[in-house]
């Protein structure tokens, strides 16, 4: 008798044990899955985000060499005067828009 229950034990333990093994295999599929779509938005994150530092890395380009040409072809006065000519444009148009 006494070999018996070792045996049914035995079993029993060793039916256990696939039961644990195979939960533990689709856990490890949808831990795969889950990493890899994971993965996969990391690396759209980090291209978007090399993009936009390209980005502004032109226009940083752009904006220094349109100020080396404002300062070399534009005298300094007409250059104040810029700033208060877009405020008054934008006054104008406003205006304009409302009528």
């Amino acid at each position: 008798m006494h070999a018996s229950v070792t045996s049914l034990i035995a079993v029993t333990q060793q039916e256990e044990a696939e039961q644990v093994t195979r939960k533990l295999r689709k856990l490890w599929t949808k831990y795969s899955e889950a990493k890899g779509e994971l993965d996969g938005a990391w690396g759209d994150w980090a291209a978007e985000k090399e993009e936009m530092l390209d980005s502004v890395r032109m226009l940083q380009q752009q904006l220094t060499l349109k100020d080396l040409v404002i300062q070399a072809f534009i005298p300094p006065q007409d250059v104040q005067k810029v700033p208060l000519t877009a405020c008054l444009l934008a006054t104008l148009l406003a205006y304009w828009l409302s009528c």
